[in-house]
């Protein structure tokens, strides 16, 4: 059943990419604590809205140059069944809803530099190669020292890298879906004209290792894992994961939607879940592994 055209123009799908603020949340184990929960979700839904009201605009703005693409077309200002003024009301809304929720939160300040990121990345920054993927990973890390602020804990810096190299390979792998579909039609990105199919493939492998290696890293030299040893088997589940996407992006040109492909493919589905199991079951758990404590080893 497909969403009404202002649900679809709000973007819901990409919420996903705010999951990010419960980062801090998930590794201080602070989902035992219902006050903790209860902010977290508030930015994230802060989170949510604010970035419903940039896609809003972005969809606006884009409109003519959306009505040449094979994909964006079909958006709801493209294809004319959403009005321009009809949009422009339904950003309002947006914006004024999450400032709201951001100023229950005491994230104003944060949202406010989240804004500015988007208004940026918006006007100039994706019309930038490279840059325009740097921006992008800018928001998420950002997204992920909101949701400590938001909670009022130190996120550490491990968790902040991992989170800005993970972005970069989402970023890339959607540049290079782009480029590949520009091939058949006019290019509607700027920052394209810049790239060649080569040059983004390096990208996308770059990114994927350093992501990975990142990771690898804070899973077992960082403070927390350190105290949780445990966290350490959440690795080969994030290795599998990345693994997986990296099929997907260069097998099947899948980096166009990748909070879509998140909740799509039930190898992302699973190794989502089992990521969050393992690193609940890591934070209940400090000192050895359990298996160890278990068996008496």
């Amino acid at each position: 059943m497909a969403l009404p055209a202002p649900i679809r123009l709000m973007r819901p799908h990409q919420y996903a990419k705010n999951l990010v603020v419960f980062g801090a949340w998930l590794f201080t184990a602070s989902w035992r604590d219902a006050e903790r929960t209860e902010l977290a979700l508030l930015a994230f839904g802060a989170l949510s809205l604010l970035s419903s009201a940039t896609y809003v605009v972005n969809d606006i703005l884009d409109a003519e140059s959306d009505r040449l693409h094979p994909r964006k077309k079909t958006r709801p200002i493209a294809s004319g069944k959403v009005s321009p003024n009809a949009a422009w009301g339904l950003a309002w809304l947006c914006l004024a809803s999450g400032l709201a929720m951001a100023f229950v939160g005491n994230l104003v300040a944060g949202i406010a530099a989240f804004l500015g990121i988007q208004i940026f990345y918006n006007l100039a920054g994706r019309k930038v190669p490279v840059l325009d993927v740097f921006v992008i990973s800018a928001a998420f890390v950002l997204r992920a020292v909101l949701g400590a602020i938001a909670i009022q804990v130190t996120i550490s810096p491990w968790i902040l890298l991992c989170t800005g190299l993970l972005a970069l390979l989402l970023g890339f792998a959607k540049r290079r879906n782009e480029f590949i579909l520009a091939k058949d039609g006019p290019i509607t990105r700027k920052s394209l004209t810049a790239y060649n199919e080569k040059v983004l493939d390096g990208f996308v492998w770059l990114s994927a290792g350093l992501a990975t290696i990142s990771y690898g890293l804070y899973a077992i030299e960082s403070p927390t894992a350190r105290a949780h040893p445990l966290l350490f088997a959440t690795f080969p589940v994030t290795i599998y994961a990345i693994l997986r996407y990296l099929l997907l992006v260069m097998r099947d040109n899948e980096g166009g939607e990748p909070d879509v492909l998140l909740f799509r493919d039930p190898h992302m589905v699973v190794s989502l879940v089992l990521f969050v199991v393992l690193a609940v079951l890591a934070m209940l758990n400090p000192g050895w592994p359990i298996w160890l404590a278990v068996t008496g080893v």
